[in-house]
């Protein structure tokens, strides 16, 4: 579902700009003329949404896409472009495959100027209460940001393992992206306040550049000061249609390949797949056919057939995918969104030649003569195409970020919550220093003495 609908051009109540000027599509880097505007009463039109392919989608198809049908419309009667951005120019691919990012995720750390964000978190507590109402109508449960609106979910949610993830207490869909904001009005330098997701269906459809613009435009349209990107995890794919994935099964299951993980298998799907690795980073190969035509909506399957599998639907069609989380990004240099565009060619390369490759042959795993083996004809290709979607080796440095610095004070005080957490598991319930510094000061000192004694001996 494509959420995003246009307003009526007048001034919204008590907003800080014009309702009705669409906002621009973004430049990379660039900052739009348009000043930062948060609108927040005109709710009068409930955002359009359709199952044909939207706007942006239909003027021009997103990185990595391909439409060779000139006259290929969509499921509205439109005509799609055979014209791409220019972000997306890129050498044919001799094989017809096509090279794109399925998914990413980021986190920044946003400061909102105080009368904003009083405002802001007002309209986003209206909206989420009312979407927690059985019949609400969705102009009630969404806010509007420069003619966009952003619809408003009933909870929040919470990024991480279990009850230990970051909190955010309002979780929004923007143009198709997944924003979760959480009830602050800036980071303190520490933890992010944002956080945002492209799923593979918006990746598909809009492209992963674009959807970053998407999340920049909605931070300074709202008037919030942006620092900290993080990128959380990205997921690279080759579509290839036209080719089975008996070739790469086989290899697999005859365990013809080399790699740096252990760890490997098949996962369930429509149709035959299997993987190698384990989160921070995993490749996975399936049939990617079987999947769409029993689990993509008629919006995902018509994009897939116009932007990956050139305009046709295939008598056979596999996907390969690297799915890579912050851990496994930052190991190899990356720490932001801007950084993994800067050194996509290189990871892609060191991924696909250094960290995996098929042979020809059984590697003899003892005698460690590996590197000498051929590589399977049909992973150069993949090897070619990858690269041909990323661009060439710019030789950039993927050597492991700095650890971060620890945070000493957060250390202390969660030490300290560890001693009053077992003060009163001893029934203890402690209100003064005296009474904190008589339960953990002899439990300290026990256990320093016993340390520092085996040091000594």
């Amino acid at each position: 579902m494509i959420s995003g609908g246009t307003l009526p051009t007048k001034n919204s109540e008590g907003g800080y700009g014009s309702a009705g000027e669409q906002p621009e599509r973004l430049r990379s880097g660039g900052e739009g003329s348009v000043p930062p505007s948060y609108c927040s009463a005109s709710r009068e039109h409930a955002p359009s949404r359709s199952n044909s392919l939207p706007p942006n989608a239909r003027n021009s198809r997103p990185e990595g896409g391909i439409i060779s049908s000139p006259n290929a419309v969509d499921a509205g009667g439109v005509v799609l472009s055979n014209t791409p951005p220019l972000s997306s120019i890129s050498n044919p691919d001799p094989h017809g495959w096509t090279g794109a990012e399925d998914w990413i995720e980021w986190s920044l750390s946003v400061n909102w100027p105080l009368k904003i964000w009083k405002k802001l978190r007002a309209d986003l507590e209206e909206a989420k209460t009312s979407a927690a109402q059985q019949g609400a109508e969705e102009k009630h449960t969404s806010i509007a940001v420069r003619g966009r609106y952003a619809n408003v979910s009933p909870c929040g949610v919470r990024a991480g393992k279990g009850n230990k993830g970051l909190y955010f207490a309002y979780s929004l869909e923007y143009d198709g992206i997944r924003i979760s904001i959480a009830d602050k009005k800036d980071s303190n330098g520490k933890q992010p306040n944002l956080m945002f997701r492209a799923s593979g269906e918006q990746c598909l459809l809009q492209g992963a550049h674009h959807c970053y613009e998407i999340g920049n435009r909605f931070v300074r349209q709202l008037g919030g000061q942006s620092s900290d990107c993080k990128l959380s995890r990205v997921d690279i794919c080759l579509d290839m249609p036209g080719t089975s994935i008996d070739e790469l099964m086989i290899a697999f299951n005859e365990k013809r390949y080399i790699t740096r993980t252990k760890a490997r298998g098949y996962f369930e799907t429509s149709g035959r797949s299997f993987f190698l690795g384990k989160p921070p980073l995993v490749i996975q190969a399936y049939d990617k056919l079987a999947e769409v035509n029993t689990k993509a909506n008629p919006t995902k399957k018509l994009a897939m057939i116009e932007y990956r599998w050139n305009g046709e639907i295939p008598a056979n069609a596999t996907r390969v995918e690297f799915q890579i989380r912050r851990e496994a990004l930052k190991t190899r240099g990356i720490n932001s969104v801007e950084d993994y565009f800067e050194k996509r060619a290189d990871l892609i390369f060191y991924l696909t030649h250094n960290w995996i490759r098929f042979l020809e042959t059984i590697p003899d795993r003892k005698n460690k003569n590996q590197s000498k083996i051929p590589t399977l004809e049909i992973w150069k290709n993949i090897q070619d195409s990858f690269q041909n979607f990323a661009g060439g080796k710019k030789g950039v440095s993927l050597a492991p970020l700095e650890k971060e610095k620890a945070d000493v004070g957060q250390m202390i005080k969660q030490a300290f919550g560890v001693l009053e957490s077992a003060a009163r598991h001893k029934g203890l319930n402690i209100s003064s220093w005296d009474e904190f510094n008589k339960f953990a000061k002899p439990q300290l000192k026990s256990l320093a003495g016993k340390r520092y004694a085996k040091m000594e001996n």
